[in-house]
């Protein structure tokens, strides 16, 4: 790569989002917009372009499957790293192939919901609408040869009224986009492409996240600084190997460019007690109250519980035969001093969050000096569905 990203964008409609990226790049020495190719005559991207004194490269469907022209265009200009930004055409094996991990894309959804083929622009605000979301939002992946089916490698959520509309829904994500994508490209994306992050020990405390974790990586010009971030995102996981058996959790907490990783591991515990557990320590890992928290599991024992309000149901019942109700108990106290959502995701699905939830909680479970799990190892014996 160069010694400063040479990125080039690809758009097809009015490049809004491609104004945003220009421009806030020429105002940084992260990376150079130096190529925007566009598919489409006559559109908004290409005006965008020429007002910023970007170059531009006209293409069509054959110059897009073939590995000619755009090859050569993009060889020309020294392209290192690819961002489509609201580009509607599937991106042929070869150029993912020549760029490996180098093309990124935006979406307007939070995928996995509401993506695919077809599913862009309005069509994908309608679909948010009729399914009368309380929540939608952004997530950025690496682009495979399927429609948005890349690794996730970033979301952000927006809350939802009911009475917003499809153009409203719009207005909102569109300004998600233009808030986070520049910014996260520079802090994140490119900085780790460039080999210059900086690990800074967790014993610099986080103002906005008790207590300590492993590693968090800023760029060095970030500052540490944030007082109460009003969204933060995490990412939760847990197992036990023989199940029942030694167990551990994993959990990667992110608002804006700040991220967070704890972990830790027990002698002798279950899958959903772990899975169960580092929600809990999520939530009261947190300072401010009211913060807005969404919560990435692949669970559907919690997020089913949750979503689903069936504890609703366990409380009336006065918790009989309810399993972990210690635990459960621990996660009302604990949620109730936020605003949590929760969204399930498969596991070992290559979402790059979740997939690392799991290498934390398999490494904790295969640790020295484990805590102990006292509420499961005393009640394990009793034959009353606990478990």
């Amino acid at each position: 790569m160069s010694a400063i990203p040479r990125i080039a964008i690809f758009a097809s409609g009015g490049g809004s989002n491609a104004r945003q990226l220009i421009r806030h790049f020429a105002g940084t020495v992260s990376a150079e917009v130096v190529l925007l190719v566009c598919n489409k005559p006559g559109a908004g991207a290409l005006e965008v372009a020429a007002a910023n004194g970007i170059p531009s490269l006209l293409i069509n469907r054959a110059d897009l499957e073939a590995d000619g022209l755009l090859a050569s265009e993009l060889g020309k200009a020294r392209v290192d790293v690819i961002l489509l930004a609201g580009y509607l055409w599937k991106i042929p094996g070869w150029l993912i192939a020549r760029y490996p991990d180098r093309i990124l894309n935006i979406h307007p959804a939070l995928l996995p919901s509401f993506g695919g083929k077809g599913m862009y622009g309005h069509h994908v605000h309608e679909a948010v609408h009729a399914a009368r979301e309380s929540y939608s939002g952004i997530t950025i992946h690496l682009v495979n040869e399927h429609y948005d089916e890349g690794r996730i490698i970033f979301q952000a959520s927006i809350a939802l009224d009911h009475t917003d509309t499809p153009a409203r829904i719009e207005e909102k994500v569109r300004a998600l986009e233009q808030l986070h994508y520049p910014g996260w490209l520079s802090n994140s994306f490119l900085p780790r492409h460039e080999s210059s992050l900086t690990a800074i020990p967790l014993s610099r405390e986080d103002p906005w996240i008790k207590g300590t974790g492993h590693t968090r990586y800023l760029p060095t010009s970030q500052s540490d600084d944030m007082n109460g971030p009003t969204h933060v995102t995490v990412y939760t996981d847990g197992s036990a190997r023989g199940n029942p058996g030694p167990g551990g959790y994993g959990i990667v907490f992110m608002a804006g460019a700040h991220y967070k990783e704890k972990s830790a591991g027990f002698r002798l515990t279950t899958n959903n007690r772990m899975e169960l557990w580092s929600v809990c320590v999520a939530l009261e890992s947190l300072k401010y109250p009211g913060t807005e928290v969404t919560i990435y599991s692949d669970s559907q024992y919690v997020v089913h519980a949750v979503e689903k309000d069936w504890i609703s149901g366990w409380i009336r019942r006065g918790w009989k035969n309810v399993k972990n109700p210690d635990l459960w108990k621990r996660y009302l106290t604990a949620a109730e001093r936020h605003r949590v959502r929760f969204i399930w995701v498969r596991g070992h699905n290559g979402h790059v969050h979740n997939e690392r939830c799991d290498h934390l909680a398999v490494e904790a479970a295969t640790g020295v000096d484990l805590q102990v799990d006292a509420w499961y190892e005393a009640n394990r014996s009793q034959e009353n569905g606990f478990f």
